[in-house]
């Protein structure tokens, strides 16, 4: 395991609370006291950038203001 280098955010998934650090060598944890995730930062980056493409389509699709 590598040193936290920050967290990034705590945010809430299905309910339960979870950490996303970043750690050296570039590293991302999804994390609470039940459940890690790990995977290279560039992975990260593609998950987070389709989560976000989907929401704002879904959003679009569904008529909503785009958060």
């Amino acid at each position: 395991m590598g040193e936290v280098l920050k967290i990034l955010k705590e945010t809430k998934i299905a309910g339960g609370k979870f950490l996303v650090e970043l750690n050296h060598p570039d590293i991302i944890h999804i994390q609470n006291e039940k459940f890690r995730l790990e995977m290279p930062q560039s992975e990260f980056l593609k998950i987070a950038g389709a989560i976000a493409w989907s929401r704002k389509k879904f959003d679009v699709m569904k008529g909503w203001k785009a958060k």
